[in-house]
């Protein structure tokens, strides 16, 4: 069986000002998945303070529905990595992994970056696939 890369970008680097909604991504059949967000430049002060995965709302054609979130410590600063496991088998560990969702990750989602004010910070995503 043919297995995609385990590293993928979820978000190419851009300057966000606002939450941000990911396209929907299609598990190729993994438990888990890391999601790790690097900043690289701010101004003011920017603050992305969740990751948030929906499903597909199977009642209405263009809803999602929140099934998990992930809140890290608030990214504020350049060189900043917030990361988050959604995994069924996998616990926290302080000083690496700063939010953990005990649950496999769906077979169609997408992710939401929640931020609280308007100033811009630039980042981008990577995903990596877990067994």
């Amino acid at each position: 069986m043919h297995r995609p890369p385990f590293e993928f970008t979820i978000l190419a680097s851009a300057a966000r000002t606002a939450t941000t909604n990911t396209d929907p991504i299609v598990n190729p059949g993994f438990q888990g998945l890391q999601v790790i967000l690097v900043a690289t430049a701010i101004t003011a002060t920017p603050i992305v303070s969740n990751c948030i995965l929906a499903v597909p709302n199977q009642r209405a054609v263009i809803d999602w529905s929140t099934l998990y979130t992930a809140d890290w410590t608030d990214v504020t600063a350049t060189t900043h990595w917030a990361h988050a496991i959604f995994h069924p088998h996998v616990a926290a560990v302080a000083g690496i992994v700063t939010s953990v969702v005990s649950s496999p990750v769906p077979q169609v989602f997408r992710l939401t970056f929640t931020h609280t004010d308007a100033d811009s910070i630039t980042y981008s995503v990577i995903g990596r696939w877990m067994p």
